[in-house]
């Protein structure tokens, strides 16, 4: 009996010791609900994400203690500087500002600033100075070509093997003479917009030269002796006028002919004015025949080779 007794009054306390830590935590948590409700703790007056009107690319924010800054690319054309488009903003968890989606800043100054008051809950106050950089695509601009059109090719499995045999810049004119009526022309990119994506686009014209002409394609040393056309592989610079778009993450350049037939370039080497305009072409070599089209068959890309103007 007295063991039973023991027993029953040690359930009887561990049940009061349960009760009473419960009761502790939820005290616990209801004061600290209250003291996040009344938001005493909360000064943070920051700027979270910032989108203007013809922005390119992502916001620059910096803060250091009271210092905040904002630097933002944005494409200029057509832009009015003294009301650029707020697209979006989101502030630190209940701070507020005057500022909102759809209001306008001015930039109409020499150093194309402008601000944005942020307040916390508790009302400290953080002004934060806004940079508007124009954006310069260094696509943009008139390209002349700096040698006849280049190819790559080879025979073999990868290139690399030690029986693959090839040349990796070979001149198209060697075996196409027409093809370097294209050697004159001029390539023109012109800046027109950003994509919802973030990508850039306008427009573009491949201008002949003095010549007047474009680039033929067309070989008729094969093995029948018939004229072939190259064109599906090496005329992905479209003749005339177009659309292009520049994916700066990938850094390819898409080419969107007047019939909407696209071609997409690999990565772009761009340095110093120097432009490395490349497409990869299908590799259909046949292994039948060693007339001059068969390193036309066995190419695997050729590129343009620009200097800006």
């Amino acid at each position: 009996m007295m063991y039973l007794k023991t027993k029953k009054m040690k359930k009887l306390a561990y049940s009061i010791l349960m009760l009473a830590t419960a009761f502790s935590f939820f005290s616990c948590e209801k004061d600290l609900m209250k003291e996040v409700d009344e938001g005493d703790w909360n000064m943070e007056r920051n700027i979270l994400t910032l989108q203007l009107q013809n922005q390119i690319g992502p916001s620059e924010i910096v803060r250091t203690k009271d210092d905040a800054s904002i630097t933002i690319s944005v494409n200029t054309n057509g832009l009015d500087f003294k009301a650029v488009d707020v697209n979006s903003i989101a502030v630190s968890y209940d701070a507020s500002t005057d500022i909102q989606v759809g209001d306008k800043l001015n930039f109409d100054n020499p150093e194309k600033t402008s601000s944005i008051a942020v307040r916390s809950k508790e009302g400290k106050e953080l002004e934060w100075k806004v940079i508007l950089k124009p954006f310069q695509s260094d696509l943009e601009g008139t390209w002349s070509l700096s040698q006849n059109l280049t190819y790559g090719w080879f025979v073999g499995t990868d290139g690399v093997d030690s029986w693959a045999w090839g040349n990796w810049h070979e001149d198209m004119a060697n075996v196409i003479p027409e093809a370097g009526f294209e050697t004159d022309n001029e390539l023109e990119f012109v800046l027109e917009g950003v994509t919802d994506d973030g990508n850039l686009f306008g427009s573009f014209t491949n201008k002949a030269g003095p010549d007047g002409k474009y680039a033929s394609f067309i070989t008729s040393a094969t093995e029948s002796g018939e004229p072939k056309d190259f064109a599906y592989k090496f005329r992905k610079v479209p003749v005339g006028e177009g659309i292009w778009e520049h994916n700066l993450e990938t850094n390819v350049v898409t080419f969107i002919d007047k019939d909407g037939n696209e071609s997409s370039s690999n990565p772009l080497k761009l340095e110093n004015g120097k432009l490395e305009l490349m497409f990869a072409t299908p590799w259909d070599y046949n292994w039948a025949h060693y007339n001059p089209s068969y390193t036309l068959e066995a190419c695997h890309y050729y590129y343009y080779a620009l200097s800006k103007k």
